[in-house]
């Protein structure tokens, strides 16, 4: 089952689209194979928005959508282990680090 922002997301892209209450039932139906976005799963939901991206639709939004993670890293935490592993790997000489504190 997807939280309150996720079907929010969904609700802003049929808007956005221009999509009719009833065309966006039949895109549920026929995409996901649900009569709600109550009813869609994680992996319904990529499926659905994947499909309005393809319509043209583009998020303002710049928080990244990791899905219901129970005990699972929060997007902050994600993005600062990506961070550390970018690091890590050598991606960022330690002169840049030096060249942005001085």
């Amino acid at each position: 089952m997807l939280g309150k922002k996720a079907i929010s997301l969904i609700h802003v892209a049929k808007n956005q689209l221009g999509i009719s209450d009833e065309d966006y039932r039949l895109i549920l139906h026929n995409i996901c194979g649900v009569d709600s976005s109550k009813q869609l799963d994680d992996a319904g939901y990529a499926v659905l928005m994947d499909h309005f991206n393809r319509l043209g639709f583009q998020s303002t939004s710049r928080k990244r959508y990791f899905g219901h993670r129970q005990a699972m890293a929060t997007p902050g935490q994600v993005k600062l282990i990506q961070d550390l592993w970018a690091d890590h790997n050598g991606l960022f000489s330690s002169c840049h680090w030096r060249s942005r504190t001085h």
